[in-house]
């Protein structure tokens, strides 16, 4: 038995958690370089066993995105060149300094010692972005999950009459 309608409907909420996700980012303005957003992927899933396997959905995406959605403990800062090249960014200097002038390499250091030290002190509070594009996402999932198993349930039975009665 091949459950085509219900593989395709995973593959549609699949596509559905990266958009939602990537809506996320944009929604708490947490967009610098745009790689966290373009790193949003799920991996092509093995297909769907209905009976004795669950279907699951791994999100990959860069690294920091988890450090981005829970926030860091203080304790260890991060590499100053990492927030230099933040600083680079036109929406993160503004985000950080408040005006869109790009700095000398002196103040873009300077700045970067200070936010690295203010990490190492005070951590990074979680910008929560992940749970709420998963909540909207996962809100309709089960209806959409019933109907394609129904109607995958609907074409298996009609294809067993037809075997049957042929």
């Amino acid at each position: 038995m091949a459950f085509d309608k219900l593989i395709d409907a995973l593959n549609k909420m699949r596509e559905q958690y990266v958009q939602e996700l990537t809506d996320s980012l944009t929604e708490k303005n947490l967009i610098s370089s745009g790689k966290l957003g373009e790193s949003l992927k799920i991996n092509v899933q093995p297909k769907v066993k209905v009976f004795g396997q669950v279907y699951r959905m791994q999100i990959n995406m860069e690294d920091y995105g988890e450090n981005v959605d829970e926030g860091r403990k203080p304790g260890k800062g991060l590499p100053v060149g990492v927030i230099e090249g933040w600083l680079r960014y036109p929406n993160t200097l503004q985000k950080v300094t408040g005006q869109d002038k790009q700095l000398s390499e002196y103040e873009r250091k300077s700045l970067a010692f200070v936010i690295n030290r203010s990490i190492k002190k005070k951590g990074i509070k979680p910008k929560n972005w992940i749970q709420p594009a998963v909540d909207k996402a996962g809100k309709n999932i089960v209806g959409v999950v019933e109907a394609a198993i129904a109607e995958d349930i609907e074409l298996t039975f009609e294809e067993i009459k037809r075997i049957i009665e042929g």
